[in-house]
């Protein structure tokens, strides 16, 4: 099953949130912090960092640089590996999880910012647990959410939760349609296969 499990790992990553597209750059003029996060997609990390730090300090409580920040030092992690870049990374996300339960609006709904914090989580420790919790906060915000239920199938069949995960994977798959996004589709029913065999755990 590894084998698989590591196939459908690299789709579900490259498709984190991809039900709905990433923090919007659409405003126009756009606004600095847009600004900065569009330098970071760019791939000017430092500069769009460096923005986005001003942007945390102009607006304190404010969910919305965090969120953004923290995608960067993301994606600054996926260059170089550097776990500090990771752990920047789920601190932003977390300060803006927190900011938005008290009661801060923000932009970004709040059940992707738990999907993205959940595989900062992975990046961080290479487990698994932080990832399936975060994600069940997901799924719990908003069950309707195709790429969540895909997500937390295939991490619960990483901590051996396989009820779990052939539940998830159901569930993704009644979300979805043939033409919507087949080659999710063909992995996860190639996932649900391949865990038959599987003893059930709960």
């Amino acid at each position: 099953m590894t084998r698989l499990l590591s196939c459908v790992l690299a789709v579900v990553l490259a498709g984190c949130g991809s039900d709905e597209p990433r923090p919007a750059l659409d405003a126009a003029p756009a606004s600095s912090m847009q600004q900065a996060f569009a330098a970071c997609q760019q791939g000017d990390l430092e500069d769009g960092i460096e923005a986005l730090d001003a942007q945390v300090r102009q607006n304190e409580g404010d969910p919305d640089p965090l969120v953004l920040r923290g995608l960067c030092h993301w994606t600054q992690w996926d260059q170089t590996g550097d776990e500090a870049d990771a752990e920047r990374a789920y601190q932003d996300l977390t300060t803006a999880i927190d900011a938005i339960e008290a009661g801060q609006k923000g932009d970004t709904p709040l059940d992707r910012i738990y999907s993205y914090r959940a595989f900062v989580a992975n990046a961080l420790d290479g487990e698994w647990a932080r990832t399936v919790e975060d994600l069940g906060q997901a799924v719990e915000l908003a069950p309707g959410n195709a790429t969540h239920a895909m997500d937390h199938g295939v991490a619960r069949s990483y901590v051996g939760d396989t009820a779990g995960a052939r539940r998830e994977l159901e569930r993704f798959l009644s979300l979805t349609d043939d033409s919507a996004d087949a080659q999710r589709r063909v992995l996860a029913e190639s996932l649900l296969v391949d865990l038959e065999g599987e003893p059930l755990a709960e």
